[in-house]
């Protein structure tokens, strides 16, 4: 507990901004603090006015997203971020998902908070805190097969508790320097979450499956804005993809996935 403490009293000082005025090497140092205090953080240990956690992890993110952001970034090919992970990537730097991950202190086991990188047109860099999005630990990037759209499906995985994984369909579009997370491929989604399942994807086919071990249950976008009536509409929409209530397969026309 006091080793936790003084870590937190040398990192304070950091915390005031997202590391904008640091150069390069100091803001990279600066994190790498932070994550090691984040990644060692027991909630068992905790006592009243001790860190807030949780504005700590947010204010850690906009760092590494600020790093990220900058040409140097280009240095963590063989200057890595130390427990800053390089979870999946795709071309050569074209795209990259970083997270890192704090211990939840129950059965969920650790919470991941990824962070994606992408190259632009002009060489530099954009980044984005996935994190604002979703908690997962994504693992794979796949670029879809399209005329008009620059399109990738990206999957990830995050334990609920001892008894639910959730695995998560994300579509995410890239539009010159812009990264587009809205993008309605999906029933409507950019992305949605399948519980307890198989994912995976025919590149040749363009065929997405989704096979269920349990019954079925999904988590749809965070803060969509419609009723309970009209979730329960999509839910039962999405569950007649099923055939035989266990295996789903949909196909991506190019523009988005429908039923096979």
């Amino acid at each position: 507990m006091v080793r936790i403490l003084i870590i937190a009293i040398v990192l304070f000082p950091v915390l005031k901004s997202n590391g904008q005025m640091l150069p390069y090497d100091s803001l990279k140092a600066a994190i790498e603090k932070e994550i090691q205090f984040i990644d060692s953080y027991n909630f068992s240990d905790v006592t009243e006015g001790d860190t807030d956690i949780e504005s700590l992890v947010m204010s850690t993110s906009k760092k590494i997203v600020n790093l990220l952001s900058r040409n140097e970034s280009s240095q963590l090919k063989t200057n890595p971020l130390h427990n800053l992970e390089l979870a999946t990537s795709y071309g050569d730097s074209l795209i990259r998902i970083y997270t890192f991950s704090l211990y939840s202190g129950g059965s969920r086991g650790s919470i991941n908070y990824p962070i994606i990188q992408w190259k632009k047109p002009d060489g530099s860099f954009g980044a984005y805190n996935l994190s604002k999005k979703i908690n997962s630990h994504f693992y794979e990037i796949i670029k879809l097969k399209s005329k008009y759209k620059n399109l990738f499906l990206v999957f990830g995985v995050e334990r609920g508790n001892i008894s639910h994984i959730y695995y998560t369909v994300f579509i995410m579009q890239f539009n010159k320097d812009y990264l587009i997370l809205d993008y309605p491929a999906l029933f409507g989604f950019s992305n949605i979450t399948y519980v307890n399942s198989d994912l995976s994807f025919d590149e040749r086919d363009q065929i997405l499956k989704i096979e269920l071990h349990d019954s079925f249950d999904i988590e749809l976008p965070r803060d969509m804005g419609i009723t309970q009536d009209e979730e329960n509409k999509i839910y039962e929409r999405i569950k007649q993809s099923f055939k035989d209530e266990w295996v789903s397969e949909l196909r991506f026309d190019g523009i988005r996935f429908v039923r096979k």
